[in-house]
């Protein structure tokens, strides 16, 4: 008869033989029906034709899965085989053959531990292969960010609860492991209440033979040997975890740097210093396409003013930008940005900016409903040290799926295409040390099937905080040779931008025509320093040292794009939060302050904002 418990150890074949049969009538769109159909040989040479390189190949590792878990079971019997023979666990067998019933009692024992070594063995790569067939499947596994995390989990709950038994299994052949005899004897003491001649109280009787128990363990060689073996193996898992965490092609040589491509996708990205000449004329295609759509509408007049909007980083703190914009279209004096530009949560605000007061909505829904669940998700203590990141920003990616869709690429494209307008969102190549500069306008107009999942991916990439996100890998070719580039937050470089101070304007108003030009800025940030007393520990030091970097950094980059206005005479706006703000802020993403500090930034614009006109140290030009 099949027991509930051979069911239960057997359960992983089960499952991965089952998935495995779904998987594959999925993926062949029904071709063991069609077998039995007449001409039914060329119906399946279509299907099998048809499929694509990726379902063929996952078709082909969901069929063998079935025979590569047989095998890996059969590797783990000798494993354990080898395991208790290698490290002899069991070396009181022979010291005690004379005796009968004490030698069946420990192969009955050495049994048991084989046998719980097998199925464990077992049940650990039913899961992994199931794990895997899954994530072939398209399922997203919430057991973890990724199937090295996946298989981590599974792995350090087996050894934890290993080296559990380990302790509260005495192996010694004068207690034997906790059976009747030791149980009915804690049970007798903890509720009949009986007291043996030579212990005067019931405390101490336990307390002496939980004592006698813990002194074998110390003394026992074979208990020894098997806290040995299970933090060996808690460490080789730790390794392994190391092993697992998520690998990467070669990035960029230096001397290929000025050649690196995007198969499908030009001129879409800038280095500063490299690629300023394709900035400039950028820059000049926009203006004229600009220049004919105007006089494609009748305007007969000079052109309007050309205003930049320009958005910085700051977490939470972009819900401050969100509500200014927002009020800024209540107060009716809101201008068409010809350029909009956008750092960490500047990037992920910039393309509902740059498409006008139609997305105000979603910029409230976005600032004003989302808590740090909705950003991001812890990872295990161990897996942060080990991979790449503190925390996993998959809900970050589903966010975006949610709300960058294809009607909203086209849009940006079809202003670009018409208006000449520009969507500019920075990035970090943590390999080159080196800014990037992403034309998003143009990648949202290239047509390229790849569009939508890169414009998605830079906007994550410019918001991967280094340390805390994972981050991003781009893959780009440089003289034929695939590469692989490293993307972090923007604010990594800068915290907020315009244009590099090496393009030079006035060749861009040379080619086109002279007109006013603004500048908003708005920075989700205070511009005050925060007091805050300092704790003699190296941490606290350290970390404080690194925010007193990042606030001095935040207003140099004010200062530089200050003097590229004055140099290129364009009107300088500031927008920052108010250091009369100080609402709770509890945790990363705390909705309540998100939606205080949303009112505030609304409020502000809505009664009509007074920017200032230089950043803190400087006179504004009368």
């Amino acid at each position: 008869m099949l027991s509930v418990r051979k069911l239960c150890i057997d359960l992983p074949l089960v499952c991965i033989i089952l998935s495995c049969l779904a998987f594959c009538h999925g993926v062949t769109g029904g071709i063991v029906i069609a077998a039995g159909n007449s001409g039914a040989g060329q119906d399946v040479e279509e299907m099998l034709a048809g499929l694509s390189d990726k379902e063929a190949r996952d078709l082909l590792i969901s069929l063998l899965l079935v025979p590569i878990y047989l095998l890996l079971d059969r590797i783990g019997r000798w494993l354990v085989e080898t395991l208790v023979s290698t490290f002899n666990i069991f070396p009181e067998n022979a010291q005690t053959a004379d005796n009968g019933e004490e030698t069946e009692r420990l192969r009955d024992r050495e049994r048991r531990f084989r046998q719980l070594l097998r199925r464990t063995l077992r049940c650990l790569i039913g899961m992994i292969l199931l794990v895997c067939l899954l994530h072939l499947w398209g399922f997203d596994i919430p057991l973890a960010g990724n199937i090295g995390d996946a298989v981590f989990d599974i792995l350090v709950t087996l050894i934890l609860a290993s080296i559990l038994s380990s302790l509260m299994t005495p192996m010694s052949t004068r207690y034997g492991r906790l059976s009747k005899k030791s149980g009915s004897k804690c049970w007798k003491i903890l509720n009949t209440g009986r007291i043996s001649d030579k212990y005067h109280s019931r405390k101490q009787h336990l307390k002496h033979f939980v004592q006698k128990e813990a002194n074998f363990m110390k003394s026992s060689r074979s208990g020894r040997k098997m806290v040995m073996i299970f933090m060996t193996v808690a460490v080789a898992v730790a390794v392994l975890q190391g092993c697992t965490a998520p690998m990467r092609h070669e990035a960029v040589p230096v001397a290929l740097q000025d050649r690196v491509e995007i198969p499908g996708l030009t001129n879409v990205r800038y280095r500063i210093g490299i690629h300023d000449a394709e900035l400039v004329r950028e820059g000049i295609q926009s203006n004229t396409r600009e220049l004919a759509y105007l006089a494609e509408t009748g305007h007969q007049e000079n052109p309007p003013p050309a205003v930049a909007l320009a958005i910085s980083g700051g977490g939470d703190n972009g819900a401050f930008g969100a509500g200014l914009l927002n009020g800024w279209t209540v107060a009716g004096d809101r201008p068409e940005f010809k350029m909009v530009t956008g750092i960490s949560t500047g990037a992920l605000i910039a393309p509902f900016a740059f498409l006008g007061p139609a997305y105000d909505e979603t910029l409230k829904e976005v600032y004003t409903n989302i808590s740090g669940e909705d950003i991001s998700e812890p990872r295990n203590i161990l897996a942060a040290v080990f991979s790449d990141a503190m925390a996993d920003n998959a809900p970050l990616w589903r966010l975006l799926e949610k709300h960058i869709t294809r009607e909203l690429l086209d849009a940006i494209a079809a202003e670009y295409i018409r208006k000449g307008r520009l969507l500019l969102v920075g990035t970090t190549d943590l390999d080159a040390q080196q800014p990037v500069i992403w034309n998003m306008t143009a990648v949202a107009a290239s047509g390229s099937p790849k569009a939508l999942e890169l414009f998605r991916t830079i906007m994550v990439a410019s918001a991967a905080i280094p340390g805390a996100f994972p981050p991003v890998l781009i893959d780009v070719y440089a003289d034929g040779e695939r590469y692989q580039e490293m993307h972090v937050d923007g604010g990594a470089m800068t915290q907020v931008f315009i244009y590099p101070p090496s393009m030079d304007i006035q060749k861009v108003r040379a080619a086109t025509h002279q007109r006013e030009r603004k500048v908003y800025i708005i920075r989700n940030s205070r511009l005050d320093a925060e007091w805050s007393q300092v704790e003699r520990k190296t941490m606290s030091i350290a970390g404080r040292a690194i925010s007193s970097l990042i606030q001095t950094q935040g207003i140099g980059d004010l200062d530089r794009i200050y003097l590229i206005t004055q140099r290129d005479g364009a009107e300088f706006n500031l927008a920052f939060i108010p250091a009369t703000f100080n609402a709770p802020h509890k945790k990363e993403f705390d909705t309540e302050y998100m939606r205080r500090l949303f009112s505030l930034g609304y409020d502000l614009a809505a009664k009509g904002y007074s920017w200032e006109k230089a950043p803190p140290g400087f006179s504004p030009e009368k």
